[in-house]
């Protein structure tokens, strides 16, 4: 994920007027917690379907993740695969967004260029 977020440092940096600083990180940080979510939460849904279905019947059987998965995309569509995603967004949002500004400052605390 980190070198996902120096990409997205490099390209805010081409493409806006942003220069190196806490609104660049904040951004691209931001950007990658979005991206994070986009990438986790279908996978996070598959995976609390088959766990529920273990205590539950009527939420359906599945062989297993990709029959979650194909069974999700038949009934419900692709955004089905999505449910739960503004959930995982406000858990990875914060999470990855304070986690890459820190990491900044704590380079440049100690001394050390900007990733």
């Amino acid at each position: 994920m980190l070198f996902f977020t120096l990409n997205i440092n490099e390209a805010l940096m081409r493409w806006t007027p942003l220069e190196e600083g806490f609104f660049l990180h904040l951004s691209s940080s931001t950007i990658a917690g979005t991206l994070s979510t986009l990438v986790t939460a279908p996978m996070d849904m598959i995976k609390t379907r088959l766990m529920l279905q273990q205590e539950s019947e009527r939420v359906g059987t599945y062989k297993n993740g990709f029959h979650c998965a194909y069974q999700v995309m038949l009934t419900e569509g692709p955004r089905g695969l999505y449910k739960g995603g503004l959930a995982i967004f406000a858990r990875l949002g914060p999470q990855t967004t304070i986690t890459f500004i820190l990491c900044e400052k704590l380079r440049e605390l100690a001394g050390l260029k900007a990733l």
